[in-house]
């Protein structure tokens, strides 16, 4: 008995052999998988699936499927011929019938070697040799059948279920031939003892086959036997990628075998040790280097050569730009993470999708803080570029000189102070990725005309040096200002906006999708109390409060609020009236941004709703606007200042809850 238990995978045509099988396997140490194949193509299904699904480490099958299975599978592949002895006892019996016998045979083709044994078997029984019908599918045994009826034998053999169904069924003399227990447990025998030599081979070789594959570039390993003979050794999967080769028909083998096969390897092969050429290989272009094995005593073992398409050798030397590029820049949003549902924002999104699927330069415009980054960065990670960097530059925070050699880079010795070696610059380390400039209308004129010189020649130099260096990269621009007025003022460049501007982006401020600020309450309650460690929630009446007012900062100015409310509340949440007062303390008389003073200065945003609460809106909103001060709201509103303190409280009583 054998200490390990293979899964052995047996291919049949014939049913009655499945219980054949089975009875016999249980003399062995071994799980029997057992599959009726009727024709080639189902045996060589059901042999993949055996090898792949089910884990078996070697297959039985009828001799006529074992040679077209050896291109399918990689487990050893057992024979199970047509035994002579059942033959010639068939033919034996049948001769009772008369001498005109007809022969079933389940192959695909007329084998010369086959037929010679027949008719060898026939001539020693001193029968005339039977005539063999070929039938490649036993479900199509009725068809030959036919045959053999009209051509008149006097009876037919045959060696399958099917076939004995078919006979009987017509009436028609015949004679089975049965599948012998000896040449099962031959078969079985045979299957274990090839699982156990092709285990023993897989692990042996399993620690190169790890070693090569992990090679970026092609291996071919060829060993040196020897007398100028040498073999291919070892072949990993690049390498059959590259060149087409099959590694059954190569390792092992003699090179100058597997040139004869293979005649475009010749180039490959003849690189001298130490050296490397270029050779054409399917059309493509290949660095091929070949590297000497020595042993210990300096002995010649092998040769490895190494192949490297000019794409990957450019890839190498990408890889190589982006090591020095500083952690963090990186596209990390998508459009999956830009929280609304508004018409306005979805536009905006589906715009940003359609766009990403291009090549061609964008740029953003919306109020500071409204998510032009996030936009930039997800328009990124949907588009052609996303495997390559995300790089972003403010134009706004750097003065001039710093700002170009931050884009351009400089060569050794450009500045005093400088890197000794050198710098690469942005433009240099985004080649294939997306460089993102924000506050884009900042940027001085004089690297305005530099960098309308890198869109049009897609190519550049650092400061200071004489070497081209060209990029392959795609500009997301991003600005709150009116690049058409700047333009106008002879602040910015119109021949560069028309570069920049191919694809315009606009990204609505708050105020133009309330009904998304629910929404982002509720997204920054749970990333800020996660954050801050501290469960929190608002109540409805202070959604609303918060709905009304105008949010020039837009949506960072929301997360930034919505972070204070959690450090200041001490049970999980925030009065209305506490909440109240703090956003009329963002309100509070002082220096505004524009975008504060267009929304703010003349016009309310009242949300639908009852009289009354459309009323205590307008109060909400004109208290924060004039600061608190009771005396300014009485007299816009022409209302007392006994009414005003009555209605405040009265609000209060509705819609707040909670201390903070």
């Amino acid at each position: 008995m054998r200490d390990r238990l293979y899964k052995i995978g047996v291919l049949v045509h014939d049913s009655d052999m499945i219980d054949q099988y089975h009875r016999l396997g249980k003399l062995f140490n071994c799980e029997v998988i057992i599959q009726f194949a009727s024709n080639t193509q189902n045996c060589i299904k059901e042999a993949i699936r055996m090898e792949q699904v089910d884990g078996v480490k070697a297959i039985i099958a009828h001799s006529k499927h074992v040679e077209v299975l050896r291109a399918r599978v990689q487990v050893p592949l057992v024979a199970l011929p047509l035994s002579e002895f059942a033959f010639a006892c068939a033919l034996t019996r049948a001769k009772r019938y008369g001498t005109r016998i007809a022969f079933v045979d389940f192959s695909t083709d007329e084998s010369l070697s086959d037929r010679r044994d027949y008719e060898e078997i026939a001539r020693l029984l001193a029968c005339p040799p039977a005539k063999r019908y070929l039938c490649p599918d036993v479900m199509l045994v009725d068809q030959a059948l036919d045959d053999v009826e009209r051509d008149g034998f006097d009876v037919v053999i045959g060696g399958s279920t099917q076939f004995k169904r078919a006979v009987e069924r017509r009436g028609m003399p015949h004679e089975f031939i049965h599948t012998r227990d000896s040449s099962i447990i031959w078969a079985l025998s045979q299957a274990i003892g090839s699982a156990a030599a092709f285990e023993s081979a897989s692990q042996q070789v399993g620690w190169l086959n790890s070693f090569l594959a992990a090679f970026p570039s092609g291996i071919i390993a060829v060993q040196n036997e020897g007398a100028e003979e040498w073999r291919v050794g070892a072949i990993n999967d690049k390498a059959v990628q590259m060149t087409g080769i099959e590694r059954r028909f190569s390792i092992g083998q003699p090179v100058g075998a597997v040139r004869l096969q293979y005649p475009f390897l010749e180039a490959v092969l003849s690189v001298p040790p130490g050296q490397s050429n270029e050779v054409l290989l399917n059309g493509k272009q290949y660095i091929v280097v070949c590297s000497q094995i020595a042993g210990r005593m300096g002995e010649i073992l092998g040769r490895l050569y190494q192949l490297q398409t000019a794409d990957e050798i450019k890839n190498s030397e990408l890889q190589l730009r982006r090591s020095v590029v500083r952690s963090g820049f990186e596209a990390k949003t998508t459009f999956r993470d830009i929280v609304g549902q508004s018409a306005a924002i979805q536009e905006a999104v589906d715009k940003g999708t359609r766009f990403a699927g291009t090549t061609s330069n964008i740029i953003i415009t919306g109020e500071s803080g409204s998510g032009k980054e996030m936009f930039a960065q997800s328009i990124h990670n949907a588009s052609p570029y996303s495997s390559g960097p995300f790089l972003a530059v403010n134009c706004a925070t750097l003065p001039e000189s710093l700002l170009e050699a931050e884009l351009f880079g400089y060569e050794a010795g450009t500045f005093t102070g400088a890197n000794k070696k050198g710098k690469p610059g942005l433009l240099e380390l985004v080649h294939r990725g997306t460089l993102f400039l924000d506050e884009v209308a900042e940027m001085p004129l004089a690297l305005q005309a530099k960098l309308l010189r890198v869109l049009q020649e897609r190519s550049f130099r650092r400061i200071g040096g004489s070497q081209s260096i060209i990029v392959d990269i795609r500009i997301i621009s991003a600005t709150h200002k009116d690049l058409e007025q700047e333009m106008r003022a002879g602040r910015f460049r119109a021949d560069l906006m028309y570069r920049l501007n191919v694809l315009p982006l606009y990204i609505p401020a708050l105020r133009e999708r309330r009904e998304d600020i629910p929404l982002l309450i509720q997204y920054f309650s749970q990333i800020l109390s996660a954050k801050l460690g501290k469960a929190f929630y608002l109540t409805r009446a202070c959604i609303e409060e918060m709905e009304r007012y105008p949010w020039p900062g837009n949506v960072r100015e929301l997360m930034n609020f919505m972070e204070r409310l959690i450090v200041l509340s001490t049970d999980g949440t925030i009065s209305r009236d506490y909440l109240h007062s703090l956003l009329t303390e963002r309100a509070a008389p002082g220096p505004r941004s524009p975008e504060f003073l267009a929304c703010a200065q003349d016009t309310l945003t009242i949300p639908v709703g009852t009289m009354q609460e459309m009323e205590r809106s307008i109060l909400a909103q004109l208290d924060s606007r004039f600061g608190g001060d009771k005396k300014k709201l009485a007299a816009v509103t022409q209302i007392s200042a006994t009414t005003l303190w009555r209605r405040s409280k009265q609000s209060a009583s509705e819609g707040g809850e909670g201390h903070s």
